[in-house]
């Protein structure tokens, strides 16, 4: 897609209001007619970017300006019980295992508490750490300092921790009298987007040296960076040609490089910028741009849809780039058999060389499953042609019965197979 509509989109995405009624104390406010009055709200809609150029792949997202995550892991947190309060406000949490889990400054709630009512009346309550001294051992005697004043350190007491209320509110915490509930209340982050035409040039985030890739190792030597300047370059090629590089074509792949230099000189020194351009990455993505992996994309595919659902504020977003390669795969260069034949096959052909898609086509594989995963294996199998030739071939076991709760995650079933074999439902 040229880059000038993929900005149009984002721009579009990122503009979206909704209208809402001008509330004030619980009621609708009127102008000086009695008409109801509205306002205007931002409500983005979620923008991601995911595209497969060979053996490389890119994702982008951006969920406007602000985006408020109120749950940033999803881990059901268990509530804890309240063994003691005293009457400074040191709570002991009555758990298994003795530890709270809480660090200083985190945000509970209280309920069910017998005495110190109060303590259920606040939305949320603040913590602080409690630490013991313990003297400073070694060799089993006592370390003493110069002067010969007996050492101590402070070990946090992990059963325990301190309200943080302030004192003017004068909390009475001698009427507690008994039982109590604490629940952890999980901190709400704040994520500012940017759009994709300012990250294009400007891509990495606040707090961030490097651009994500799926490889741990990859990211911290900035293979990201590379991809990221590659992928810029590839769309300004686009922009110039109005069309994608040629495939295998080293005039094209030479250009492209230029292109990221002078992208990569206007950065500098920006930190977005490389040291050096690795024209090998953007060659390699010159090359096969026009190429796509079923499996690139299934994976993409599933990125996208985890993605979705984090809009809610559930879970946290990408923020905002990932990249992958796997250029690995053509590190001698072009095969020799790589050039199209006019088959379903030809984007893999392009990439692998045909010597490799018939090694493909002439596998012997045996499934075992064809629920929801192997649904998914199956078509993955069908779409690389695994198999697929006569002299290969696919074996399918599975020995469960169709239920009304798989037709939500796989595509061979429909409602009528229910409570049949599925192996004696014909595809």
């Amino acid at each position: 897609m040229p880059k000038a509509e993929l900005f149009r989109i984002n721009t579009v995405c990122r503009s979206r209001t909704t209208q809402l009624p001008d509330m004030e104390e619980g009621k609708q406010k009127v102008d000086a007619k009695g008409q109801p009055m509205f306002q205007m709200i931002a409500d983005p809609v979620t923008f991601i970017m995911a595209l497969n150029y060979g053996l490389s792949c890119f994702m982008f997202s951006d969920f406007g300006d602000i985006h408020v995550v109120t749950d940033a892991d999803g881990e059901t947190i268990d509530p804890m019980v309240v063994a003691n309060l005293d009457e400074f406000g040191v709570v002991t949490v009555g758990l298994e295992g003795n530890n709270h889990g809480l660090s200083d400054g985190d945000l509970v709630s209280f309920s069910e508490v017998e005495g110190a009512v109060f303590l259920n009346e606040l939305k949320s309550v603040r913590i602080k750490k409690v630490y013991n001294k313990v003297p400073v051992m070694k060799d089993g005697i006592r370390m003493v300092d110069a002067k010969g004043v007996p050492k101590f350190r402070e070990i946090a007491d992990l059963t325990k921790f301190q309200i943080d209320l302030d004192v003017k509110t004068n909390p009475d915490y001698k009427s507690w009298t008994g039982r109590g509930v604490i629940t952890y209340i999980k901190p709400k982050k704040t994520f500012n987007f940017k759009s994709l035409e300012a990250s294009m040039s400007s891509p990495l985030t606040e707090g961030e040296f490097f651009i994500k890739c799926l490889d741990d190792e990859k990211t911290f030597a900035n293979r990201g960076g590379q991809l990221q300047l590659a992928f810029c370059a590839l769309l300004d090629f686009d922009a110039k040609h109005g069309r994608l590089p040629a495939l295998h074509d080293m005039n094209d792949a030479k250009e492209m490089v230029q292109i990221a230099c002078s992208i990569n000189d206007a950065r500098k020194p920006a930190a977005a910028a490389v040291d050096e351009v690795d024209a090998n990455v953007v060659s390699n993505l010159s090359l096969y741009a026009r190429s796509e992996l079923s499996g690139f994309c299934a994976f993409l595919g599933g990125v996208v849809a985890q993605e979705t659902l984090k809009k809610f504020g559930k879970y946290t977003p990408l923020f905002q780039w990932l990249a992958a390669d796997y250029f690995e795969i053509v590190h001698q260069g072009v095969p020799a058999d790589a050039a199209p034949i006019g088959c379903r096959y030809d984007h893999q052909i392009s990439v692998l060389g045909k010597a490799i898609q018939d090694k493909i086509l002439a596998q012997k594989w045996f499934l075992v499953g064809c629920g929801a995963l192997g649904c998914e294996y199956i078509k993955a199998f069908a779409m690389m042609g695994l198999g697929a030739s006569p002299q290969g071939l696919i074996h399918i076991t599975d020995l469960d019965r169709i239920e009304l709760s798989n037709l939500s995650r796989q595509f061979l079933f429909r409602s009528e197979h229910i409570g049949k074999p599925s192996l004696f439902v014909p595809p």
